[in-house]
């Protein structure tokens, strides 16, 4: 996606789906039948839940709403809480929305959260019980897209708000009950307990941002149809170490390889996806709730892995690319994403470690570097032998602390769904 004017970028200029047939409205980790009165399903090509992502909802939990070309990805969570009798959905997701790798929904606290059309729900976000996002508020102008975005391991708490054209920016938080308006941005790092933080802690959005979260929804809408495509041609392809699916932007749909040679494993646990490249001679060292998913961004030249820890992703902006030296330490719920800058390349040297919960995104590193556990690095070249201390963000020039502390992570599972048997 090309958007060098986005909120991702822009911030650091103004401011601190047996086959087809299993995608049923109401999944889990092992398909369950809707209980009766469910309403029907949208097409079943409309929409594409990934076998690793863990569904709670129908058969024993409340009933959960999913509408066309929604995107759920590899060990997103979607829990809707306990009590079949319900009447109305527990967690609903609009149309034309995402809820990416690792992310969490959340509503065993018997609220219900709801996403409305066009919502994003980057990887690693966690949404809990009474929340809403892109659900209220205002639009822009026509013609620009009305979306609403939550950023890499940010948290949106129980009842908050966000509206339509909004954005919470990566590692930030939203408070209980705190509404952020249309045409606001919450920073990075940034923790909104209250309205009366609104005015320090955001910026106005622009036109670069909604481009940004437009493109990102046509992504996701196209990786919804081409898994699908994926696995209607064979319901394994869509299961552990395998191909990207077909898009305008990859045409060709490739294997991972390691030391050069491509391998297709759809029984591991793990989801390693389209062009990555191992340097390693078999599946490195890894945690459980991997996923390296190069299908937008591509290719990844992954060096040696030191660890791999639970929930750690990869990913990429489309027409960008990660490279990543020997001996990579990977912490728990970390993040490593490609971005537009620096000849669209994310990198980093040898010996690079990133701490739990951190975000490596559209930067780069010389060997021996390292950043501690809840930061966020973006923007910025980072010398040889850097250290970024924890719950830091480093945006460009600008340095700052994050302001919260992350929830700990559900236990990691290493049920694969119904790429089981």
């Amino acid at each position: 996606m090309k958007h060098p004017n986005s909120a991702w970028t822009l911030a650091s200029k103004r401011g601190p789906s047996s086959r087809i047939l299993s995608l049923l409205l109401f999944v889990t980790l092992i398909v369950l039948t809707p209980p009766s009165g469910a309403r029907t399903a949208p097409a079943k090509e409309s929409y594409f839940i990934d076998p690793s992502a863990t569904i709670e909802c129908g058969g024993n939990f409340k009933s959960c709403s999913f509408g066309s070309r929604v995107y759920v990805g590899p060990f997103a969570t979607v829990k809707a809480g306990p009590n079949p009798r319900a009447k109305t959905p527990s967690i609903t997701i609009g149309n034309d929305s995402n809820v990416q790798d690792n992310a969490l929904l959340d509503a065993t606290n018997k609220q219900p959260i709801t996403l409305g059309e066009k919502v994003i729900i980057a990887h690693g976000a966690s949404v809990y019980g009474g929340a809403k996002i892109g659900v209220e508020g205002t639009c822009p102008p026509a013609p620009r897209v009305c979306a609403s975005f939550v950023g890499f391991n940010s948290e949106i708490a129980e009842g908050a708000i966000v509206e339509r054209n909004a954005m919470v920016l990566h590692l930030a938080r939203v408070g209980p009950g705190v509404r952020i308006p249309s045409g606001k941005v919450v920073l990075s790092g940034k923790n909104v307990t209250s309205e009366r933080e609104i005015p320090e802690k955001t910026i106005d959005i622009a036109t670069g941002d909604q481009n940004f979260m437009d493109g990102v929804i046509n992504v996701n809408v196209a990786l919804a149809a081409g898994y699908n495509e994926l696995e209607q041609q064979n319901a394994s392809n869509v299961c552990g170490v395998n191909y990207n699916p077909k898009t305008d932007w990859t045409p060709t749909p490739t294997l991972p390889s390691f030391a050069g040679t491509q391998h297709r494993i759809p029984d591991s646990p793990n989801r390693v996806i389209g062009d990555v490249r191992l340097a390693d001679k078999a599946l490195p060292k890894m945690g459980i709730n991997i996923a390296l998913r190069a299908d937008e961004g591509t290719p990844f030249e992954v060096g040696t892995i030191a660890f791999l820890a639970d929930f750690t992703t990869f990913h990429a902006l489309r027409e960008t690319q990660l490279k990543l030296g020997n001996d990579g330490k990977y912490g728990a719920g970390s993040l490593m994403h490609g971005g537009t800058r620096f000849n669209k390349i994310t990198s980093t040297g040898n010996n690079f470690e990133i701490g739990n919960d951190s975000v490596f995104y559209n930067a780069t590193a010389a060997d021996n570097c390292r950043i501690g556990a809840m930061s966020f690095v973006t923007g910025i070249s980072l010398t040889a032998n850097t250290v970024v201390p924890p719950k830091t963000v480093w945006d460009g020039d600008k340095r700052y602390p994050v302001e919260w502390e992350r929830r700990p992570h559900s236990k990691a599972k290493k049920s694969r769904g119904r790429c089981a048997g």
